[in-house]
């Protein structure tokens, strides 16, 4: 049995999963940044859209929005409940950086709200070499 993480409220022979930002369908929606120790450059961020695609097709996944900033970018993401987030976030790092390595392992996942610039600012220090 997979672990649902939200809020649970029984109804009869049913379940109901839900999060702050809600979701489509069996699939819960999330705000993930992905960082760089470098600026992004333009080949990097069509790469990123591609490996999208793929990672879309491998996961089921829908991706609302993508904003490319200087040294990250902000997704917002649909991922069925049946999937990871944390495989799903670590196949689009890795496809993107097949052939060379430019996207951090590390990122920041929310499921409640968008993180502000401040929070996304605040958690690249922390991680160093932002």
């Amino acid at each position: 049995m997979k672990k649902l993480i939200g809020k649970a409220i029984a109804l009869g022979d049913y379940t109901f999963v839900a999060t702050e930002l809600g979701g489509v369908g069996e699939s819960f929606r999330y705000y993930v940044v992905l960082s760089s120790k470098d600026k992004i450059l333009d080949e990097q961020q069509n790469i990123i859209k591609m490996s999208l695609v793929l990672v879309n097709k491998r996961f089921k996944t829908s991706v609302e929005e993508i904003k490319f900033k200087k040294k990250y970018i902000i997704l917002k993401i649909l991922i069925p409940i049946y999937n990871s987030v944390d495989e799903v976030v670590m196949d689009i790092v890795k496809v993107s950086n097949l052939q060379k390595s430019f996207l951090r392992e590390h990122y920041l996942c929310d499921n409640t709200a968008k993180p502000t610039h401040e929070v996304i600012l605040n958690y690249l220090k922390k991680i160093k070499g932002f």
